[in-house]
């Protein structure tokens, strides 16, 4: 076997962002669906363009059918990399409320820090160990539409600690499950809307979703655990926003379980 030259690709230290769009498999025979992906990629990059970052050409991302990769490669100055972890929370979390403003869209992922290797001159390969831990952390731990941080990873959490410490103002809010995971809060993301118009629109998709999940003729156990997952979520910040009045009702949800649909 050959050693690799000087000239050979190499895996980096990056931060990761891994996604999974979920019921892809039942919307991507609807041409319309494509159309609502790129609307949502777009409408993301112009929202991200509040983030102050020097190059935000050294974010990749990658979709391929209902999985998303984002990552940056840790930057060598640490104030700089600070910056770009900043950049990429905020990214990731437009991208969830995006998906779900724009499409009823749900998603689920992890946050994560790793060696990885992005091809950006042929743009053929993914490569990495981190890109495969990223994978198992969003298949195995993070179940529900949210996405965790990798806490277990140290110098993630280390640098994420400077990060709220520094910008603890406009840092993305976090949550502490009740199973132990921690994820992003995206409710909490003002997208220059007021808390009123922001959480009755979600309100309106919730809605839209729990109805459109009984009109299917075979429901789907796993299916309805996330919608009440999120709709669990959606409650407690507006329970903790003092707007009980856009609260979803759960009640056909809890009907349905009770049911053993």
């Amino acid at each position: 076997m050959s050693e690799p030259s000087a000239s050979s690709p190499t895996t980096k230290k990056c931060f990761i962002a891994y996604l999974d769009l979920l019921g892809t498999k039942e919307r991507i025979g609807d041409p319309k669906s494509l159309d609502d992906i790129h609307t949502i990629y777009r409408d993301v990059l112009e929202k991200s363009k509040v983030i102050p970052l020097d190059d935000n050409s050294r974010l990749n991302v990658k979709i391929f059918s209902d999985n998303i990769l984002i990552s940056i490669e840790v930057n060598p100055n640490y104030e700089e990399s600070l910056s770009e972890l900043d950049y990429l929370l905020h990214f990731v979390t437009y991208f969830q409320l995006c998906a779900l403003t724009h499409a009823a869209w749900l998603l689920r992922g992890c946050i994560t820090m790793g060696e990885l290797y992005v091809d950006t001159t042929d743009n053929v390969f993914v490569w990495g160990k981190g890109l495969v831990h990223a994978y198992e952390l969003e298949s195995n731990i993070a179940i529900y539409p949210r996405v965790i941080i990798d806490r277990q990873n140290t110098e993630l959490s280390k640098i994420l600690a400077e990060l709220y410490n520094i910008e603890p103002s406009s840092a993305i809010n976090t949550v502490i499950d009740s199973d132990g995971c921690e994820f992003l809060s995206f409710e909490d993301i003002s997208l220059s809307k007021s808390d009123n118009e922001r959480l009755s629109g979600l309100k309106l998709r919730y809605d839209w979703l729990i109805d459109d999940y009984f009109k299917k003729q075979f429901p789907n156990p796993k299916i309805q655990q996330k919608i009440h997952w999120i709709v669990n979520y959606h409650n407690d910040v507006c329970t903790k926003k003092n707007h009980p009045e856009y609260v979803v009702d759960v009640s056909l949800l809890l009907k349905g379980e009770n049911n053993g649909e």
